[in-house]
């Protein structure tokens, strides 16, 4: 599946320059002086990267000297490009884990979401949780967070994803909503606004994931290697990652045209969505231990492993914590 990449735009630098300089002073990176690139995997296009999407699209990364690109690319091949050090990292965070509890030389070093921003859709004659027994289910690849997701909610429906549904993995959500939409596939889970245009194809909105499942959706891993050779960058990195989330949650009208141009929605249906994903991340950029735990659970479950992995071995949250310190934020555990 080719690369989407997602280009910086050329019409907000009128409305953002003041941020801008704003945040070029705080920073202390010179607008003459050379940026470094840094090349991001996400899994999918999705309002879980909203906040990285705004500090691309405003200017924050930049003001930290960093040239952030944004592709579109599957966890695995994000995995194998970081080590080979063509890619710097990788917002699919709960895959990067489950990557360096296999022994992937990656660190987790942020969190993302808790709460994720996704529905269950299902064709209009799917009324309960149940009736997708024996039905055929699309997630966007197989260990991911929307396989996760979906086996919690059909565990917590007393069904089992491996032995009462069929999975198939479909790459990205917009090819879940085409399934959806050609009758190939039942259900799926998809992020707004995808929810969104289901409902006016005429398909259900069955529930909000977040409402029954805690897992970790985003959370930014890079390479042992780059950890090493470069930790200024990831410094940066991620403190314009927490500015970018406070700016999303506390800027909505300079936020909404990222989410028009980023998601191809008038201002109406980017301001009812805006509203529904705001609070799904956590201010201080951080993840709770009961959701770690309970990724390694799933990764133990579904690799049939029974050593124990330290967390410790797997994350690396001093730079995290650097950074929360230097933007006065209080972490939340």
């Amino acid at each position: 599946m080719p690369f989407i990449k997602l280009r910086k735009p050329s019409l907000f630098t009128a409305v953002m320059t003041a941020v801008g300089l704003i945040f070029l002073a705080s920073a202390g990176a010179a607008p003459q002086e050379k940026l470094n690139n840094v090349r991001v995997a996400i899994p999918a296009i999705s309002f879980a990267q909203l906040p990285l999407y705004v500090g691309v699209q405003v200017g924050i990364f930049k003001a930290e000297g960093l040239d952030v690109n944004v592709e579109e690319i599957a966890p695995t091949a994000a995995i194998a490009g970081m080590i080979s050090g063509e890619i710097q990292c990788t917002s699919a965070g709960s895959s990067a884990l489950r990557a360096a509890a296999s022994g992937a030389p990656i660190t987790l070093l942020t969190g993302g979401s808790e709460k994720p921003a996704f529905y269950l859709v299902t064709q209009p004659e799917i009324n309960t949780v149940t009736d997708l027994r024996d039905k055929i289910i699309a997630v966007t690849s197989l260990r991911s967070a929307t396989d996760m997701i979906t086996r919690d909610i059909l565990k917590q429906h007393g069904m089992d994803k491996d032995k009462d549904a069929r999975t198939i993995a479909l790459g990205n959500t917009a090819h879940i909503l085409a399934g959806l939409t050609s009758k190939q596939v039942h259900a799926g889970l998809l992020s707004p606004p995808f929810d969104h245009k289901a409902k006016k194809l005429g398909l259900r909105v069955l529930l909000f994931a977040g409402d029954y499942v805690r897992i970790l959706q985003g959370g930014f891993a890079f390479s042992n290697q780059q950890i090493a050779a470069n930790p200024d960058l990831i410094r940066r990195f991620i403190r314009g990652y927490l500015r970018s989330i406070h700016f999303t949650q506390s800027q909505k009208e300079k936020t909404l045209p990222v989410i028009m141009k980023i998601f191809q929605l008038d201002e109406e249906a980017a301001s009812q969505t805006y509203d529904s994903v705001k609070g799904i991340w956590r201010a201080d950029g951080g993840v709770s231990k009961e959701v770690l735990e309970k990724e390694i659970e799933v990764w133990k479950e579904s690799t049939k492993q029974t050593r124990d992995v330290s967390l410790d071995k797997l994350t690396n949250f001093s730079f995290l914590r650097q950074v929360q310190q230097e933007l006065n934020i209080k972490p939340l555990d």
